[in-house]
Parts: C-alpha cells; structure tokens; sequence
C-alpha cells in the first residue's frame, strides 16, 4: 500500500477498484480449500493475531498429548483432541511461501531463516488453531448455514474468478470437488456468524459501548479536504483518458473514473462546496461510523479468541 496520502487515495476508500477480499487472494494463490477459513481469519484483522509461544502452549497442555502422538512426526498439532497433520502444515506453508515469492520473497534463503520461522507460527496460528477453537464454538452454538447462502457465496466465488469455468479449471488442478468446496464454506460462515453472534450479544450486554452517529463529529476542514479529493481524482483520471497516454492502464482508469460519477455525480455537479456540505458530511459520519464499528468488532473479537486459547487445551510441535 503507497504511504503517501493523496487525492488519488479517494479510489482506494471511497469505490470498489481495489476493494479485495484477502480471502479470495489467498484462494487464487493455488490452495482453495485450506485457504477458505484462514482466508477469513486473515482477513478479519487487520494484523496476525499474536502466536502464544509455543514452550508455554506445551507446559500448559502437556497432559493432553503424548511423545507416541507425535514421535512419527505425522501429527504437528493438537488443538481440543483436534489433530493437525504435518502434510496439512505443509500445505498452508506453501501456499505463503507463494505469496512471499509474489512479492520477491524467498523464504527458503538462508538470510530468510528468521522470517520463516515466524510465517510458520502464523500458519498454524491464523490457519489452525483459531479456526480450530472457532469451529469448534460454532458448532456448541448449534450454528447453520441454509443451501441459499451456499449458493450466493459460490455465486461470489464464480465472480472472483471470471465464471464458472474458471472457478471449475481451479478446483481441478486442486483435485477439489464441489462437495469440498462447499463444505469449506460452510466452515467460513459457520465461523463468521458465531463471531457476528458473539458481538450482537456483547453489545446487547454493554449499550454503553455501542457506537452511533450521534458520538461523531467531523471537522469541517475534513469536509472539505474531502471534497476537494474527490473532484481532484476525478479531474486527474479525465485528464489521463483525455490525453490518452501510451502505456497508462486505461481501461482501469476509465473504470475508476465511472464509479467516482455513480457515486460522486451530484458532487461533482455542484457548483460549489457549500451546496453539498450537508450531505457529504453526513457521508463522512457513515464512513466513519464503519470504520469505528469495524475496529471495535476486531477488538472483541481479538479478546474473545485470547480468552478461548486460554481455555483451550493446544500442544504443538512444529
């Protein structure tokens, strides 16, 4: 992500250019399956959820699993009597090595060794452990997900990856069935309502902690910043299809442009900024109040898995 903060930023926040679901990337990496659930839990923080080390993991839990359960070396982890597989681990642990080498990364280097061993403890952290122990609530929680919502999310899924047919190519070279597939996503929204579950129920017990439009104020030289942004962006991207720059990604420029008009037009109609200040701060105040929600959601949601770990009986050995 660019740390510089510009106008362009405006196509980054406000439209759907580069809204990308982590957990689709990560399916589109090569491994659909394992990537479904780990896909989510990445995706559900904006940070790794911290690895508990793993030398308190096994002295809490040392009574839960024997030297016979591992010595072979097949079983790597054992989360609630739930075993994980080293060809399991192995799995996950290419499908990041990919993403590293996506980005230049080579995790196998000699100079990577340090930053192996901490993408390892996030894989069977983010990919098993915490969806483990979530699974494992959903279905205390008694939670079901209707063919309906299968459906959508497969619907969702043809989308990301162009149709049908590509979706098909993709489970193939995986030797994935549709049966597979389903079944991991029944484990994602399984796992995504018991946490949507769990915070209804906290708030409903804290109502002094729930977040309203009402507790916002937004500092009209925000406003309009944010005005300015969003005519500016526009601006720049007519100009660029206007010039018709050899080379420039056009077809995504146009794209950009499109949405901002959908979404912005009667901002950019305006004549002045007066006239739309009303109502593009009370856009601001919807913007924020997501993002308010969203980061309070995470919180909880962080809280509540660390207390579940602590509750947990977990032994691993990598």
């Amino acid at each position: 992500m660019d740390a510089n903060r510009t106008g362009k930023e405006i196509n980054k926040e406000e439209t759907f250019f580069h809204n990308s679901r982590k957990l689709v990337i990560i399916a589109a990496a090569g491994l659909l399956v394992i990537g479904l659930t780990a896909g989510f839990i990445l995706g559900l923080f904006d940070n790794p959820v911290p690895v508990t080390e793993q030398a308190d993991q096994a002295g809490e839990t040392e009574d839960i699993a024997t030297e016979k359960e591992f010595e072979n070396g097949e079983v790597i982890a054992i989360i609630n009597s739930k075993e994980v597989t080293r060809a399991e681990f192995n799995q996950a642990m290419e499908q990041r090595k990919m993403e590293y080498a996506m980005h230049g990364i080579d995790l196998e280097s000699e100079d990577m060794a340090e930053l192996l061993k901490e993408v390892e403890n996030e894989v069977i952290e983010n990919f098993f452990v915490i969806p483990i122990i979530l699974e494992q609530k959903a279905k205390q929680e008694d939670i079901t997900i209707t063919t309906e919502e299968i459906e959508e999310r497969l619907l969702e899924y043809k989308d990301q990856f162009g149709g049908r047919e590509q979706l098909e190519e993709q489970m193939q070279s995986l030797n994935l069935s549709r049966e597979d597939l389903e079944k991991e996503i029944v484990r994602e929204l399984s796992l995504k309502r018991y946490l949507d579950n769990f915070v209804e129920k906290y708030l409903g017990k804290n109502p002094d902690q729930v977040i309203t439009k009402e507790d916002l104020a937004i500092d009209p030289a925000e406003v309009e910043q944010y005005y300015k942004q969003i005519r500016d962006t526009y601006n720049e991207l007519s100009k660029v299809l206007e010039e018709n720059t050899p080379g420039s990604p056009r077809e995504q420029v146009e794209m950009q442009r499109n949405q901002i008009e959908e979404r912005y037009g009667h901002i950019l109609e305006a004549d002045e900024f007066n006239d739309v200040k009303t109502n593009l701060e009370e856009q601001m105040k919807e913007r924020k109040l997501k993002e308010q929600q969203h980061q309070q959601e995470q919180d909880i949601f962080f809280k509540h898995i660390e207390e579940l770990r602590e509750q947990s009986k977990i032994n691993i050995k990598l």
